[in-house]
């Protein structure tokens, strides 16, 4: 939780992907991941979220 939260200070000073991974030990993936859940779920994002489950296809009719 901490590395993320690092990651989207280094953001907010408008360091790059790549400039904030190479900083912090991690990857530009991993950086475009956290800021784009940070954008669409602000703090919440942050935390673990569960993926989508898959709908059953007994429960479809």
């Amino acid at each position: 939780m901490a590395l993320r939260c690092w990651i989207i200070l280094a953001c907010a000073d408008g360091a790059s992907n790549k400039d904030v991974a190479a900083r912090l030990d991690s990857t530009p993936h991993a950086v475009g991941r956290w800021r784009k859940r940070f954008v669409e779920h602000r703090i919440a994002g942050l935390g673990d979220m569960s993926p989508p489950r898959a709908r059953l296809l007994g429960s479809l009719a």
